[in-house]
Formats: C-alpha cells, sequence, structure tokens
C-alpha cells in the first residue's frame, strides 16, 4: 500500500493519481506548489502518509480544488506522476482504449432487444 495513490476531488469531479514513492512525493508536492506538506513530518515517508493518509487527502484536494480534473491529469502527467481520468461505462466502452481492447459488443437477448455487454476475457 501506498499514499497517495487514489481518486482525488478536483474542481469539477474526480480522477485518481498515485505518488507511490519519495521521487513521485517530491515531484507532486512541487507541482501544486506546496512546499509545506515536504515539511510536514507526518508525510515524510511512505508509512507515514500512508499512517497519516486522512490529513493528506484532505490537505491535497485543498490544492486540486483549486483546478478541474483535466487541468490536473495533464500536469502530474508532464512531469512523470501517474494520473488519468475516471470514466463512466460509457466513456470507458467509447473510448479508443475500449474500442481497440474490445471491452464491449453488442447482443440480441431473447426478446430481441439489443443491449451492450462487457467482454469478459
Amino acid at each position: 500500500m501506498s499514499a497517495p495513490y487514489q481518486a482525488m476531488k478536483a474542481a469539477d469531479g474526480y480522477f485518481v493519481m498515485g505518488a507511490t514513492n519519495q521521487k513521485l512525493w517530491q515531484l507532486l508536492c512541487k507541482t501544486i506548489d506546496r512546499p509545506d506538506l515536504l515539511a510536514d513530518e507526518r508525510f515524510a515517508t511512505v508509512a507515514l502518509r500512508l499512517n497519516n493518509r486522512e490529513a493528506l487527502i484532505a490537505a491535497l484536494e485543498e490544492s486540486f480544488a483549486s483546478q478541474g480534473s483535466d487541468y490536473w491529469i495533464e500536469h502530474l502527467l508532464e512531469v512523470g506522476i501517474p494520473a488519468g481520468p475516471i470514466l463512466t461505462y460509457p466513456q470507458a466502452f467509447d473510448s479508443e482504449h475500449g474500442r481497440t481492447a474490445r471491452c464491449a459488443s453488442r447482443s440480441i437477448i431473447r426478446s430481441r432487444a439489443r443491449c451492450r455487454i462487457s467482454a469478459s476475457r
């Protein structure tokens, strides 16, 4: 386990991100302009960040609330911090990855109604 590594609330909704080691943690604090978090003893190591996860998430979401999720995803990815959107099922099925991976298929059920189902592998 690690922290922060989860969904985060931004101004317009949620996105996922992970700063799972010390290098990424330092990059995150620099990217969101929060040097105070680097100086906070509660967040000095991965283990301490995990133990103080509630306070950590509150502090990070305070910063993330200043912009939308697309803004944060772009800026985090730009510096090498894993981040991405949280998609609805229709968005995921209709995404380039969803279409390429054939995550859904159309089927005709007994009532002859068309429905879209998840593809199991």
